[in-house]
């Protein structure tokens, strides 16, 4: 069975703190009951690591932010999978492995060594923060956020896409 679900984040900074939130991105999460595909894993390394490691360069930084941050009850019963998180480790140290045998490779080849380098430190970071700085928890990570008054998460019902069938089922019965 698949689900889809879709999550908007705001950001409201000192510069536009007089205007209406601004809609910043708008992305899409897929979570199967069975099996989880690369892409699914990619989500931490594109989506939730980056923002809870700029999140921390605008605190280290001292910029004054506020950020709104949608996390539906099936985004975070996917943060907390232990299957998609050990996944996720895996799909993580075979990218370090591939990269660096691409290190390697190319050598010769500056252009392309560069890049296998960005990819081997990416996936590397990716790796530390995960595990070490954030301990498989970034519930936890973005509840950080939300503590220190930078980031209000707020939710919706699990069955938000549903609810204007029942509506309509409803006014037709």
């Amino acid at each position: 069975m698949w689900f889809l679900w879709s999550h908007t984040y705001f950001i409201n900074t000192k510069e536009n703190y007089n205007a209406s939130k601004k809609r910043i991105c708008k992305l899409r999460f897929t979570c199967s009951s069975s099996i989880y595909s690369s892409s699914r894993k990619r989500w931490f390394s594109e989506t939730y690591i980056p923002l809870l490691t700029n999140f921390q360069k605008l605190v280290d930084e001292g910029v004054k932010f506020r950020i709104t941050m949608s996390m539906t009850p099936p985004l975070l019963s996917m943060l907390d999978n232990k299957l998609l998180q050990k996944k996720y480790i895996n799909y993580l140290k075979s990218h370090i492995e591939l990269s660096s045998k691409e290190l390697k490779r190319t050598a010769g080849d500056e252009r392309l060594n560069k890049l296998s380098k960005y990819y081997f430190d990416r996936y590397s970071n990716d790796l530390h923060l995960f595990k070490d700085v954030y301990k498989c928890n970034l519930i936890e990570a973005f509840k950080h956020f939300q503590d220190i008054g930078v980031l209000e998460i707020i939710t919706c019902g699990a069955t938000h896409r549903l609810f204007p069938y029942f509506i309509c089922k409803r006014k037709n019965s």
